[in-house]
């Protein structure tokens, strides 16, 4: 399952840092990817808690994405047959240094995922 993470209007050095949440007995998450040129390598950590990956992806010095630009691709796969849901958690948006206080809010949603 392949799940691509987009943003819209992100100058250069800003940061997109959220969680993803999933039913940990359904999916197994496999990894992530950076799919722009103008976004540094997507960090991805998984937590303690089963069923929860912490993502960190910034724009590059330099660069900035207009309109709805792809971010990252997140990869899971299936353990067995089940409905997940794909939740984000906390997620917000943080300006680059020389604007410490910028942020806004990020539009996210549920996702339902069923195995069969």
């Amino acid at each position: 399952l392949a799940v691509r993470l987009t943003g819209e209007h992100l100058g250069p050095g800003e940061t997109v840092e959220t969680e993803l949440l999933y039913n940990a007995a359904v999916l197994e998450f496999v990894g992530a990817r950076t799919v722009s040129d103008a976004v540094a390598p997507v960090a991805a950590e998984a937590s303690t808690q089963p069923g929860s990956v912490r993502l960190r992806m910034q724009v590059k010095p330099g660069q900035a994405l207009s309109g709805n630009a792809p971010l990252v691709e997140l990869t899971l796969r299936p353990r067995t047959k089940g409905i997940s849901y794909l939740a984000f958690r906390a997620p917000r948006l943080s300006g680059q240094p020389a604007q410490p206080g910028k942020q806004a809010a990020i539009q996210v949603g549920a996702s339902r995922v069923v195995v069969r």
